[in-house]
């Protein structure tokens, strides 16, 4: 993935009123399950599932 389009989607997220929402938007406009999207980022689907949900606030 381009780093243009990695820097367009990290901003879209953190600026988001819902940051969970739009992350879960991008990650199944992608195709990938929370357990991929996890493993890119070093961390447990739990953690992804957690920031989609809402549960946990964005870093």
């Amino acid at each position: 993935m381009p780093s243009e389009l990695k820097e367009k989607i990290a901003g879209e997220v953190v600026l988001s009123t819902h940051p969970g929402r739009t992350l879960r938007k991008w990650r199944e406009d992608f195709g990938i399950s929370q357990g991929e999207l996890a493993r890119h980022l070093a961390t447990v689907p739990s953690v992804i599932s957690d920031y989609e949900g809402e549960r946990r606030t964005s870093p």
